[in-house]
């Protein structure tokens, strides 16, 4: 076992080959934190890079560094942090935040019941987990085509099977994240302006009231 070993570059400044006891040997960049603080960065293994690219990869770090004014340690947490961020605002998380918004509390019992039963058998399962801030228009037909086959499924005989449904639940999607645009949770609603996709209408009422029916009353 040797020792372990910093070869410092003339250039770029900072750039050194840090080479363990155990003789792995590796490029990093030292640099200085938004707090004064010295710290460094792996650019990678020494047997994956010559020196050249060594050289070009810290000048790009660098130069990243110069015109953000941010290093790559406060960049990265930043990222982490983000990345959180956005796992916790999942439809379901912003779903669970609607429901106690101050504008719901004066929502009947019957229409909070109605809500929750569509949101838990029907919308939840299939989208909850889904960052609301990724979610696209494109997920929202997809969910709402799914749970009108699901209800098709349980009702074979009905011609119409679960188009009253999945338009309601299409519609409380859209209610959800309007109330997440209007909150700035997200920056846009992407249910907004979506037409319904099934026709919900009874057809035992189509053409029973026209107007030569009512002539003949």
């Amino acid at each position: 076992m040797g020792k372990r070993l910093r070869v410092f570059c003339e250039h770029p400044k900072g750039l050194f080959l840090n080479v363990t006891k155990n003789g792995y040997a590796a490029y990093y960049l030292q640099f200085t934190r938004e707090d004064g603080r010295q710290s460094e960065i792996v650019i990678g293994a020494e047997k994956l890079l010559t020196p050249a690219i060594a050289k070009a990869k810290a000048e790009q770090l660098i130069a990243q560094m110069t015109l953000s004014g941010i290093s790559p340690v406060a960049a990265k947490r930043e990222k982490v942090a983000r990345v959180k961020a956005e796992r916790a605002q999942t439809f379901r998380a912003v779903t669970e935040q609607w429901a106690k918004a101050a504008e719901n509390q004066t929502t009947s019992e019957g229409t909070i019941e109605y809500r929750a039963w569509r949101l838990d058998s029907h919308i939840l399962p299939r989208i909850g987990q889904k960052p609301v801030a990724t979610l696209a228009r494109a997920d929202i037909r997809a969910c709402v085509r799914d749970i009108q086959i699901g209800c098709r499924a349980r009702n074979q005989d009905a011609e119409k099977a679960g188009h009253k449904t999945a338009n309601a639940c299409h519609r409380l999607i859209r209610q959800i994240l309007n109330w997440a645009c209007d909150e700035e949770i997200i920056s846009a609603n992407s249910a907004a302006g979506m037409k319904k996709l099934f026709d919900s209408q009874s057809e035992s009422r189509i053409g029973k009231c026209n107007e030569a029916t009512l002539r003949a009353f």
